[in-house]
């Protein structure tokens, strides 16, 4: 038996790539209908059956189990994976920060993370924060262990908002597809954007906002092209300089 149980963490994502946020799963053996046995810690302490668990209100699954490999089972599908050989011991990050998924916004916090996992410990010193980006002077800060949100557009018109910065933004229709960049998008937006579907891309920015491409380039490419827009200017609040770039097309 291993020394330490492994610990595992990961973002569990549905066959459209959406996250399965609050969603109850079981742990069995590879290969077999037993369950596993998971622990509350690294030393096999709290020992229970893993037919309980539930992922977080990030759609994250995280126990301890011993190495080897398993299978998540949601909604009678599963899943292999892998807890591996040994555990990260808990560190603590100070004077970091991490941009809060879906709102584009960053705070200044002492963070605790184990892997990937990321959990919130403490907010400190938000006003220093906010001085800060309003400078553009976030030397000294540095983010660790962010994962991307991703969220699915099924229709063909979508207009970006605030709340997509940070993210990748999947488009799936198979149908022409028209996304508005709005002339209200503050400075430093990074959106991306991944075709997905057959429908091509158009990014058109509303009145007052422009969109530069080096090619002048108007479209993504095709279909499973990224492409990348940022907001490199608003001088005025309703005049967001867009910039786009990747896979794209005329």
């Amino acid at each position: 038996m291993a020394a330490f149980a492994g610990y595992y963490t990961e973002a569990l994502l549905d066959t459209l790539g959406n996250l399965q946020k609050e969603v109850a799963f079981t742990l069995y053996v590879a290969g077999t209908n037993d369950i596993a046995n998971v622990y509350s810690d690294r030393d096999f302490a709290g020992e229970t059956l893993g037919d309980g668990l539930e992922t977080s209100d990030r759609g994250i699954a995280s126990f301890y189990a011993t190495p080897g490999e398993y299978e998540i089972e949601i909604d009678t599908v599963r899943t292999k994976i892998v807890v591996p050989l040994d555990a990260m011991e808990p560190q603590t990050v100070l004077d970091a920060y991490i941009p809060t998924i879906n709102e584009g916004l960053s705070t200044l916090a002492t963070y605790e993370y184990v892997d990937e996992q990321v959990a919130l410990v403490n907010d400190v010193d938000t006003d220093e924060f906010a001085k800060r980006n309003e400078d553009n002077n976030m030397s000294g800060f540095k983010v660790y262990n962010v994962k991307s949100q991703i969220t699915t557009q099924t229709g063909t018109t979508y207009t970006l908002t605030p709340s997509d910065s940070g993210s990748i933004v999947r488009f799936s229709n198979a149908s022409a597809i028209t996304v508005t960049l709005p002339n209200s998008m503050p400075a430093n937006t990074v959106i991306t954007i991944l075709q997905d579907g057959t429908g091509q891309i158009t990014f058109s920015p509303e009145a007052g906002a422009t969109r530069t491409n080096r090619q002048n380039h108007t479209k993504t490419a095709g279909q499973y092209a990224f492409a990348t827009l940022v907001v490199v200017a608003n001088s005025t609040g309703t005049s967001a300089a867009w910039r786009l770039g990747g896979d794209t097309a005329a």
